[in-house]
Parts: C-alpha cells; sequence; structure tokens
C-alpha cells in the first residue's frame, strides 16, 4: 500500500494540465514581447523629440548671437529678409545679418558681402537649414536697401558658390510643396524648407522713408519707449524666427513637426 501511494504521488502533468500551462507560458510571453516592443518604441520616440528640440533650441540660438551682435545704420538695418515668390506663394526664408568677422569696413554705409550672414534652407535639400558666410576676399559694395532684385539674385548667389563657407545647423527642417507630378507626389523641384523670418522695424521703413522727404516730422516717429532726442534716436529691429522640424526621417508623412519660435532684437542710432 505505501508503494501504491508513492507512485501516485509521482506521475507527471495530464495532457489538459499541459495544454493549460503551455496557454498560460504564451499569454505571458506575448504580453512581454508587445511590453518590449512598446517601450523599444517609446524609447526612440523620445530620442527623436530630444534631438529635434536640441536642433531647434541651437539653429535659434546660433540666430539670436548673429542677429543681436549685427551692425546697423539708416542705409542697412542690420538685417534683410529675403522672400521668394513661387506657384503665387510667398517664402520669406533667406534672413540676411550684417556680421563682419571683425569691424565693418564702413559702419555708416552699405555693408561688404563678405560681412554678411544668410540663414536659409539649402536649395540641394531643403530639409537642411543653412549657415552660409561668403568668401572673407570679396568686398564687393551690397546693394541698396531697396533693390529687392538686386539682393535676391546675391543671396542666391552667395548659397550655391563654392567659396562660400556653409554650416548645418539642422537636417530636420519639414519640406513642403506648392505642385505635385502626375503620380500625385511632391515635385522634387519645388519642395521648399518650412523656415520664416519677420522683421519688425520701429520706426518703421515707411516712416523713415517719409520723415526722410520731409511729409514726417521726427517727434510722430514710433521710438522704441520713446528713445530719442533732439538730434538722435535709437531704432528697434526685431527678427522673429519660425523653424519647422520633423523627428526622424523629415521625408515621412506620418511625422509630425515641431514648430519651434525665436526672436532677437537688435538696437542702433539712427541721426536726426
Amino acid at each position: 500500500m505505501p508503494r501504491l501511494l508513492l507512485n501516485r504521488r509521482r506521475r507527471g502533468l495530464s495532457l489538459a494540465e499541459l495544454l493549460i500551462a503551455g496557454t498560460i507560458m504564451t499569454m505571458l510571453a506575448g504580453g512581454m514581447g508587445m511590453l518590449v516592443t512598446a517601450v523599444h518604441s517609446a524609447g526612440g520616440h523620445c530620442r527623436e523629440q530630444t534631438v529635434a528640440v536640441q536642433h531647434g533650441r541651437s539653429a535659434l540660438d546660433r540666430i539670436d548671437r548673429a542677429v543681436r551682435g549685427a551692425v546697423g545704420n539708416e542705409q542697412f538695418p542690420g538685417c534683410l529678409v529675403i522672400a521668394t515668390t513661387t506657384g503665387g506663394y510667398t517664402f520669406p526664408d533667406t534672413l540676411v545679418v550684417w556680421s563682419p568677422a571683425t569691424l565693418a569696413a564702413d559702419p555708416t554705409g552699405l555693408p561688404r558681402v563678405s560681412e554678411l550672414l544668410l540663414f536659409c534652407p539649402d536649395p540641394a535639400a531643403p530639409n537642411r537649414l543653412m549657415e552660409v558666410r561668403p568668401a572673407a576676399s570679396d568686398n564687393t559694395v551690397c546693394p541698396a536697401l531697396g533693390s529687392t532684385s538686386a539682393w535676391a539674385a546675391l543671396a542666391n548667389s552667395l548659397k550655391t558658390a563654392a567659396t562660400s563657407t556653409k554650416i548645418e545647423l539642422t537636417d530636420q527642417l519639414r519640406t513642403g510643396t506648392t505642385a505635385t507630378n502626375s503620380t500625385g507626389t511632391p515635385a522634387p523641384s519645388t519642395l521648399r524648407g518650412c523656415a520664416r523670418f519677420l522683421l519688425l522695424m520701429s520706426p518703421t521703413a515707411a516712416e523713415w522713408a517719409s520723415y526722410r522727404s520731409g511729409t514726417a516730422a521726427w517727434d510722430d516717429l514710433t521710438w522704441p519707449l520713446d528713445l530719442y532726442g533732439t538730434t538722435a534716436g535709437v531704432r528697434r529691429v526685431a527678427c522673429q524666427t519660425e523653424l519647422q522640424l520633423v523627428p526622424g526621417d523629415p521625408t515621412a508623412a506620418s511625422q509630425t513637426a515641431i514648430p519651434f519660435f525665436g526672436s532677437s532684437v537688435l538696437t542702433f542710432e539712427v541721426s536726426k
């Protein structure tokens, strides 16, 4: 009798018990696999978001330092935004800053080409935001501020010149297009980087032109914080920047862009 009881205690699991145990193990393994996949996906998403934030902050800081350290005078207010019109849409995506490496050759006149600094999408790869410095040997005097076509031609030549020094600020700039090809996909030649610049001046360009033409009084100009006197006043130029960066692959249609906004202020004195 004791031997029979001992043998009964040592018997193995039944088929039903094995099936239940296998099912439970499969469920546990599947749950752990899903958890590992979710953690890995969340980790990758967080890394991509962090990298995009670092790119955005770094680009805005570089633009801010350039604008705040720019040279400004009555003929050139330190900064200039060049807009391109394509397909009936206007893209103010090029910022020109008077930022000489040392001292300005003519602080009261127009800048030299070598003293400029451009911030713009790369024409060859619109998802790249570039900082462009012309050749140090180019001492050509820049066009007058009102020569829109001349400035546009100059900026386009500097962006593609082999002698210009180009620094990539980010390669995650969102791209968009105003046209598609026959397959319904964006036409590569029409892709534009999502960067936007806006200048706000006080006194405005129109007010200053009216004053110089004699149709506006000195005291009636919109001086910032009333910072003006009988012989000179302070002009304020604010540069507002908007960048849209896409974490991960900027060409992926499923990705959501992150907007970054910056504002930089330059002040300089103008004479009555």
